[in-house]
């Protein structure tokens, strides 16, 4: 790397959390070439990524959210131009960075207030809102997230910037052979036709009203089997789902496969052997299941609330997210219309040029830009 090229420190000791971990990997695929870039991150937490060795590496395995993290990653922040947050959960002391740019992917933590606890309350209001006030630049990843963050921080002095997921399709779409198909469908027990949930039982991902409208579908449907990625058949029982939509454990779960935790290379080929997606959350600060979908051929029905729709656009069939029978209605249309299904599939390809790696490239060098040329006084100078 050369000394010429400004110092970006980034915090992806995240990357491997799902959403949150593909935006991370997105911006370090953006600033990779044209910036002397640090990560502060557990190194063998990367040790298999490919751009490894053109990169910085600082080591810090000090829990997220944590009284440790405060005291430990101020410290461990080299001096740079530039200091990148991609949560709120920024340091709150004095950094070694001439300016701070914070990306806040939602803030779902002051929508769903009432369902913290006491110290997730504090810190949820504390953190979102000095995340805002002393970070020099914002970026949120939907239209709906702005609006959602003004609403629900208040008055900020700052331009918040939009700036959705870059994909590389190339990467995510990847090239496989047919005998890697068999060896998924064997590893996972997928049959040979499926519906796909990929998500967890986290109250807004709406996992309840998938369910209540899947067992309806089995009435019409009773060999039809749902494919439930990220998950496993011990959370969703100890979830309560079953029992609080008054459905016979029994009955559905011999339809349901779990398959835990899936590597991001193997989830691309369960997304192509799927009938469709699925994707009935209530709350998304973007929701990028629909788009890895799409990317692998997978038609979608989608939720028609929060920033789905803006994602999704008119590449989804969607459903009112309160409504099981609803849902229940646009999965049987589905399963019964091949092609409608291909139609959304064509749709889909075309909906995915709106999020070209370039674009977020180009869009992103732009904020680092007009951030370093923003004259505040107030920014923390680096140190020599």
């Amino acid at each position: 790397m050369h000394s010429d090229k400004i110092k970006i420190v980034f915090d992806a000791r995240m990357i491997n959390h799902s959403g949150i971990g593909t935006y991370i990997k997105c911006v370090i695929k953006a600033l990779l070439n044209d910036y002397d870039l640090t990560l502060i991150i557990d190194e063998q937490r990367i040790i298999d990524q490919t751009w490894i060795n053109k990169v910085k590496i600082v080591q810090c395995t000090a829990p997220i959210y944590s009284l440790r993290e405060q005291i430990k990653l101020p410290l461990e922040i080299p001096p740079c131009e530039i200091f990148l947050s991609p949560h709120y959960n920024i340091p709150l002391l004095p950094v070694k960075a001439k300016k701070r740019i914070v990306i806040i992917h939602d803030v779902n933590h002051l929508v769903f207030y009432n369902q913290l606890s006491l110290n997730q309350k504090l810190y949820a209001k504390l953190f979102l809102k000095r995340a805002t006030t002393i970070s020099d630049s914002v970026i949120t990843v939907s239209n709906f997230s702005k609006k959602e963050i003004q609403k629900y921080i208040g008055n900020i002095s700052k331009n918040i910037n939009v700036l959705y997921y870059g994909i590389d399709d190339s990467i995510l779409r990847g090239t496989h052979q047919p005998d890697e198909f068999s060896r998924i469908r064997s590893k996972y027990n997928l049959p040979d036709n499926y519906i796909l949930y990929v998500g967890s039982v986290k109250p807004h991902k709406n996992f309840n009203v998938l369910l209540k409208a899947f067992n309806l579908l089995l009435k019409d449907f009773p060999d039809q089997k749902l494919v439930v990625v990220g998950l496993s058949k011990v959370q969703v029982k100890q979830s309560g789902f079953l029992k609080s939509a008054g459905l016979k454990n029994k009955e559905l779960l011999a339809s349901l496969i779990f398959t835990d935790y899936v590597p991001d290379s193997e989830l691309l080929l369960i997304y192509k052997q799927a009938e469709f997606l699925v994707f009935p959350s209530y709350y998304e600060g973007f929701g990028l299941p629909p788009l890895e979908a799409m990317i692998n051929y997978c038609p979608v029905i989608a939720s028609n609330s929060a920033s789905i729709p803006e994602v999704c656009g008119n590449a989804a069939l969607y459903f009112d997210p309160h409504n099981e029978l609803e849902l229940y209605q646009k999965m049987k249309i589905f399963l019964l219309d091949l092609n409608l299904r291909n139609y959304f599939i064509r749709k889909g390809a075309e909906n995915l040029a709106r999020f070209k790696m370039e674009r977020f490239k180009s869009e992103f060098n732009k904020i680092i830009e007009d951030t370093l040329t923003d004259n505040d006084e107030s920014a923390i100078t680096i140190n020599k």
